[in-house]
């Protein structure tokens, strides 16, 4: 089966509107450039090309046009990538040879069935009267799409001549014992894409059917054409208007894109005045989420998550996320009080007839000033919290924007004092100042030292103590050199982060002379060898 007009596709393809689904880019001088999804970076080396409509990475070597990019990305082959790009650009692909199902039929199908779900959930009296308990009104489930899938045969029967269809999009199952569908009996939440149309269904548990043993808690739609787990974001259709919505002036309000953890915390959010949400569909927020806000236009954000040990750590992990793309100016929205989660406070505030203060209910932190304060109290030892801050004060270093450094550089001085923060950047500087010395004095002064340097460096590094290392470490002994440079007082014996980075400097060092040499020498294979070894070393620990 071939594709018929994809020639009309390709003319509108641009490789940079479909790699920005994926992949968060900045225009740099006409060229795009973000982090590689190939392979794991922590500067951007991957580049867009939109006039030459190609992909290059630097760091892999990976290369090709918008549909390789597909492939590769998604592990798809040509046909599904081609199926993929015209999903992007809401084209309708024609096939020769077999008859193909229009994209509309599909819309049609879900719209069809999820009136039927919503029309059945009308006629159960127990389920209304939880989910106005729960804070949603009759008005809410129809504005929300919220309904109930009926039992098999109920939903077989309304199926009737479209059970082809069903059974191509995971509706309906074909098992041992004949068709049925996984969703029966649960609630039907529709999933809508930005033009309003339905891309599939996420069906919930409730208490008020007998499920089989250890169901899940929600189970989504197979994944198509139409709808991708990994990249749906739900509430996406209303958010993207509530963000961009103007007030009486004609000027677009200040807005955060808040991203919540579920289906319910995102209406109830929603319900309590604040539209401009999502929440991800069964999995966590993640790049390829990010890129499609960004596509958006949507570029601010705020994270509230649940108040408990995993909706912290899942704050913590997409924090890093954000900080990896430039987002140092996001925020966390904390619950206050005993609330664990947002569809707690609509229930709360439905049973007790009040009125939501949303700047009651949220406490507002930079997302950067929360996740430093976060891990810090997460570390159990000075050790563990010095490492963490010299490895976060590279990671700011590393950045390009100097007003982003001072920022940061500003809230880091706010949590540790000027003192610490002083001393962390001579602590840093310190790696690139006499690491001979410092590195053997630290040898002869701590045994945990002396291991870690016999496993990783030899004689040949030194150039003023190589004798006088080879000694130390063969015989244990001290000659007068060393036994000097013991009792100078003007080195300082490093601490294990100062020494783990000091040692892999003057490491470096050593195998970029050595490099020096074999190109002298045109000893290709150590060249190769040379490079690999100091690409290992320079491969330095940081945290986003």
């Amino acid at each position: 089966m071939s594709i018929k007009n994809l020639d009309e596709l390709k003319t509108r393809v641009n490789i940079v509107d479909v790699i920005k689904s994926f992949v968060p880019l900045k225009n740099q001088h006409g060229s795009y450039k973000g982090l590689c999804p190939f392979h794991s970076e922590k500067t951007p080396s991957f580049c867009v090309s939109e006039q030459k409509q190609l992909f290059h990475c630097f760091g892999c070597k990976e290369s090709g046009d918008a549909f390789s990019f597909i492939q590769k990305f998604k592990h798809y082959d040509f046909n599904e990538a081609v199926r993929e790009i015209a999903d992007i650009y809401n084209f309708e692909l024609e096939f020769s040879g077999e008859k193909s199902t229009p994209k509309k039929d599909y819309f049609e199908f879900y719209a069809r069935l999820n009136a039927f779900f919503k029309e059945n959930l009308l006629r159960h009296d127990k389920l209304l009267a939880y989910l106005a308990r729960r804070g949603l009104d009759k008005n809410d489930l129809d504005y929300y799409d919220i309904g109930l899938v009926p039992d098999n045969y109920k939903l077989i029967e309304f199926i009737g001549n479209d059970a082809e269809l069903a059974l191509q999009t995971g509706l309906l199952i074909k098992g041992q014992n004949g068709i049925y569908s996984q969703f029966a009996k649960r609630l039907s939440f529709a999933l809508k894409n930005t033009i309003f149309k339905i891309v599939g269904f996420s069906c919930r548990l409730h208490d008020f059917e007998n499920f089989k043993a250890n169901p899940a808690k929600y189970i989504n739609s197979r994944e198509s054409f139409l709808f991708h787990k990994s990249n749906f974001l739900y509430n996406l259709n209303f958010a993207k208007s509530a963000y961009f919505k103007k007030d009486e002036n004609g000027e677009q309000k200040a807005q955060k894109m808040v991203i919540v953890e579920g289906f319910m915390d995102s209406i109830a959010l929603s319900k309590m005045g604040y539209k401009a949400n999502v929440a991800a569909c069964g999995t966590a927020f993640n790049q390829v989420h990010l890129a499609s806000l960004l596509k958006q236009g949507i570029d601010n954000f705020a994270l509230c998550f649940d108040k408990d040990e995993a909706g912290l750590k899942a704050t913590l992990k997409t924090c890093e996320l954000l900080f990896k793309h430039g987002f140092f100016e996001s925020e966390v929205w904390r619950l206050a009080g005993s609330f664990k989660d947002i569809g707690e406070i609509l229930e709360t505030s439905t049973k007790n007839g009040q009125n939501v203060v949303l700047d009651e209910i949220f406490e507002k932190h930079n997302a950067f000033e929360f996740y430093v304060r976060a891990v810090l109290a997460q570390k159990t030892s000075a050790r563990e919290k010095d490492k963490f801050l010299n490895a976060l004060l590279k990671s700011i270093k590393s950045k390009n924007n100097y007003f982003l450094k001072d920022f940061c550089l500003e809230i880091l001085e706010k949590i540790t004092g000027k003192e610490f923060l002083n001393a962390l950047k001579v602590s840093v500087k310190k790696v690139d100042f006499d690491a001979e010395k410092a590195v053997f004095k630290t040898i002869l002064s701590d045994k945990n030292a002396e291991f870690i340097a016999r496993e990783l460096i030899n004689s040949a590094y030194f150039s003023e103590y190589e004798s006088s290392y080879k000694r130390f470490v063969e015989i244990g002994e001290l000659d007068e050199k060393a036994n000097e440079l013991k009792l100078d007082e003007s080195i300082s014996v490093l601490n294990a982060v100062d020494f783990d980075e000091c040692l892999k400097s003057f490491k470096k060092a050593f195998l970029r002379a050595e490099l020096e040499k074999a190109k002298v020498a045109r000893n290709f294979t150590l060249i190769c060898d040379l490079q690999k070894q100091i690409q290992k070393v320079d491969e330095v620990a940081e945290i986003f």
